[in-house]
């Protein structure tokens, strides 16, 4: 079942990336495979994370994201300063949008955190 998972994660991931680069979607090696995911996940089908590679994979890719930061783009940031103001507002949405799902006050705790992963596995 988890292996199975695993795989329909991965289809789910290519197929997003691969309908990304098609259709010429900005960033569509990072945006596509979790729009794919979400695509699934939102068919009410149930994904595993790829568990060690997964954690490899995202300390590649902050790695990644952070040598791209070079003296020029900082000296940018005043000319995006109309697309950095949106930032602020968009995390206190994120951030209300996981307190209301959470039910708790703005965090799930690690016994909810449990329960909630036991009974979606059952759904899964």
């Amino acid at each position: 079942m988890l292996a199975g998972q695993r795989l329909r994660a991965l289809l789910a991931s290519a197929a997003g990336a691969a309908t990304f680069l098609v259709l010429g979607m900005p960033l569509p090696l990072l945006l596509g495979p979790m729009a794919g995911c979400l695509v699934v996940l939102l068919a009410g089908l149930c994904l595993q994370d790829l568990g060690q590679f997964g954690i490899f994979v995202l300390t590649f890719l902050g790695v990644a994201i952070g040598t791209t930061f070079t003296p020029e783009i900082v000296a940018n940031i005043p000319d995006m300063a109309r697309s950095l103001v949106f930032i602020p507002p968009f995390i206190l949405v994120i951030g209300l949008t996981g307190f209301c799902f959470s039910g708790e006050s703005g965090s799930i705790g690690k016994r909810l955190s449990t329960l909630r992963c036991r009974e979606a596995s059952r759904t899964c």
